[in-house]
């Protein structure tokens, strides 16, 4: 049975694919240190929540 390849979205930059920040993130926000590193610290993942608030205000 062959498996499908998704595309992995990037979760800090709305609408890109995973692999622009770091391009080693092969499988996804799982394997990217950038997102590993917001998610991490609790002030950058409440300016990324914040950030996503505003851009769906808008």
């Amino acid at each position: 049975m062959p498996t499908r390849v998704v595309d992995a979205r990037c979760p800090l930059r709305d609408g890109q694919p995973c692999t622009l920040c770091h391009p080693d993130a092969h499988k996804g926000p799982q394997d990217c240190p950038t997102v590993a590193m917001v998610m991490a610290d609790d002030d950058l993942r409440a300016g990324l929540a914040d950030w996503r608030d505003e851009r769906r205000r808008t």
